[in-house]
């Protein structure tokens, strides 16, 4: 997906990741990443995923926790020092990348005829 392309209800995903390119640590990096390879936009990331068959109430409380930990200024810090930002998301929302990611990397080794 190109910078700045909007798709459904995934633009304002979209908008808080393409952020996460000009990351607080490599700025002007990432700046002439963009300026030099126009619509270049990837984004490494880490996200923690259960079975579909795992009761709701667990993965809730899950969800819950986890969060909370990631909101802790020393758990930020950590990853910042590390060169990562946390961005926690809802469920719904990291569900929406996911899909929208797998698409966008599946369309792009169809149209390249990449093989592996």
């Amino acid at each position: 997906m190109r910078t700045g392309e909007k798709t459904g209800d995934f633009a304002g995903v979209l908008g808080r990741y393409q952020e996460l390119l000009r990351h607080r640590i490599c700025i002007q990096v990432a700046q002439q990443v963009a300026d030099t390879v126009p619509g270049y936009d990837a984004v490494g990331f880490f996200g923690i995923v259960a079975y579909r068959d795992v009761p709701k109430p667990i993965v809730d409380r899950l969800h819950k926790e986890i969060n909370t930990v990631l909101a802790m200024p020393d758990v930020q810090s950590h990853f910042v020092r590390l060169g990562m930002d946390i961005h926690i998301m809802t469920m719904q929302e990291f569900g929406d990348f996911l899909k929208t990611d797998a698409k966008r990397w599946a369309d792009l080794v169809r149209e390249a005829k990449l093989v592996f």
